[in-house]
């Protein structure tokens, strides 16, 4: 008998039977599911915000990259951007320049330049405007010549370029400008939307910043 009662534990003594559990669903407190489409107005705002910030700071990060680019252009590319432009300087250069190219040349003998061919130009502009280009190019206008007589004035005039040449300022400038422009265009597309936001980049990235000129005004006085 006793064995028989033993046999009975060992068959049936680890054998679990299941239990029945009683779930109770509540509904949650609060959800962030916007699965139905409709969110709220400060929501909106905020998503609005946050996708303006990442914008803001995406463009901010370009143009330091091109800024950077273009701050460490060595000169053998930047003379091969110049002498692309060459054609068009050749086909400007209707004034006199010769006294201007006197005054440059003075300007340039005992002053460490960076190694690029420097240049002078004519530009048909009706204002008085003296400008610098990639390569070594300056270009001025008939009147900057004619408002400016004196040659201390045109050497001033003449310097001031000079160290945006010295400071690359124009090729920071164009690179923060063309890679904008590029993102831009790969992003509308190349469509009129597309071409006009690149157009409106390039407008903005015309003019030095104040400290560029203060800088290259600074220079002229010394030199």
């Amino acid at each position: 008998g006793g064995g028989g009662r033993g046999s009975d534990r060992l068959q049936h003594g680890y054998h679990v039977r299941p239990q029945r559990v009683k779930l109770i669903p509540r509904e949650p407190q609060a959800t962030a599911d916007i699965s139905s489409g409709h969110t709220s107005g400060r929501q909106q705002a905020r998503t609005a915000l946050i996708f303006l910030g990442v914008a803001a700071l995406a463009w901010w990060l370009l143009g330091v990259l091109g800024t950077f680019v273009g701050a460490h252009l060595p000169d053998r590319w930047e003379r091969r951007l110049g002498g692309s432009m060459h054609g068009m300087w050749d086909n400007e250069s209707t004034g006199d320049l010769s006294r201007a190219q006197a005054v440059l040349t003075r300007l340039m003998q005992d002053e460490p330049l960076r190694d690029l061919p420097y240049r002078l130009f004519m530009i048909e502009l009706e204002a008085a405007n003296a400008v610098a280009f990639p390569g070594g190019g300056i270009g001025l206008t008939p009147e900057m010549l004619d408002v400016v007589p004196s040659e201390a004035g045109l050497a001033f005039v003449l310097a001031h370029e000079l160290r945006h040449h010295q400071h690359r300022h124009m090729t920071r400038r164009l690179g923060r400008g063309l890679l904008q422009s590029l993102v831009l265009s790969l992003v509308l597309g190349q469509d009129d939307v597309g071409n006009s936001a690149a157009a409106v980049v390039q407008v903005a990235e015309s003019g030095y910043s104040r400290a560029d000129e203060r800088e290259a005004d600074a220079y002229a006085l010394r030199l």
